[in-house]
């Protein structure tokens, strides 16, 4: 089952945020464009396994990167994954957190 990924306004502009202090961090160390890529590979699961990730809330799913430490927020819809938002794990809210 390959279903299609929507990405809420919000949930891209924490990623281009997150990106943006990344290179402010370390300059020239091309870490944006790992958390990007790391961001897509995710993406990519979702269109193909979207059942992949554990629940975290009510019907929200979370898939956290391997290599930086943020979650992608997301439900499955009928016809569709639409990843919420996305967060760094230090700021999680939810259930016991």
């Amino acid at each position: 089952m390959t279903l299609q990924v929507r990405i809420e306004p919000e949930a891209r502009i924490d990623l281009v945020a997150v990106a943006e202090w990344y290179d402010e961090q370390d300059p020239g160390a091309n870490l944006p464009l790992q958390l990007f890529a790391e961001f897509d590979t995710v993406i990519d699961l979702l269109r193909e396994q979207p059942e992949a990730f554990p629940i975290f809330e009510a019907n929200v799913r979370r898939a956290i990167l391997r290599q930086f430490p943020y979650g992608i927020y997301y439900v499955i819809d009928a016809d569709c994954v639409v990843v919420l938002y996305f967060a760094s794990m230090a700021q999680e809210v939810g259930p016991d957190v």
